[in-house]
């Protein structure tokens, strides 16, 4: 989130395509995003979706990873 910009599914974190969570993640990050903002102010509301949604994002670059790395062996 910059200012009141908010990035969603593969612009927000770009995992590796193996994953397959690209779209998913889209309609994750827009589901919660709707949810977040029903239930709390504007600025409070994207703070709390921001820390959910990165940690979701940096769990799937790093299971990305990981994958990756087991199928070069």
């Amino acid at each position: 989130m910059f200012d009141h910009v908010c990035l969603l599914g593969d612009c927000a974190f770009v995992a590796r395509p193996h994953t397959a969570a690209g779209t998913a993640k889209a309609a994750a990050d827009g589901i919660e995003l709707t949810d977040a903002l029903e239930k709390r102010d504007l600025e409070t509301a994207l703070r709390n979706w921001e820390e959910n949604r990165l940690d979701t994002g940096r769990r799937l670059v790093a299971e990305g990873q990981r994958m990756g790395e087991n199928y070069m062996n």
